[in-house]
């Protein structure tokens, strides 16, 4: 097995010394979860969420849509484990938003860099 698509994980980075953020997430409707800094580009790394019901999402930026609506069961984690290529960036100065649908309350971490 072999390829050029193929990611290789980092080493988790250290937050009190590098320029890995994490923030929390905690939203029962449509929110930003990371706002925008004119110049700068936010990348994310590695997150974990849960919701209290079914719940559904859609990963987006300011302007762009990241992702199709992805669907996760009550008490099913979604998680994205850490790697050293970003699983999402927006554009320059956009915020990251998460779109949920059926209002159920979701909670989570996120690991990004802003820069």
């Amino acid at each position: 097995m072999g390829g050029s698509n193929f990611v290789t994980l980092g080493a988790v980075s250290d937050p009190q010394n590098d320029l890995v953020t994490t923030g929390s997430v905690s939203l029962a409707a449509t929110g930003t979860v990371i706002p925008g800094i004119a110049g700068k580009r936010i990348s994310i790394h590695a997150m974990w969420l849960q919701a209290a019901g079914s719940a559904s999402v859609v990963f987006q930026g300011t302007v762009n849509l990241l992702t199709g609506t992805v669907a996760f069961a009550a008490g099913q984690p979604l998680i994205l484990p850490w790697q050293s290529y970003p699983w999402f960036s927006v554009g320059l100065g956009d915020s990251f938003i998460m779109t949920f649908g059926n209002n159920a309350q979701v909670s989570g971490r996120i690991l990004y860099v802003q820069g």
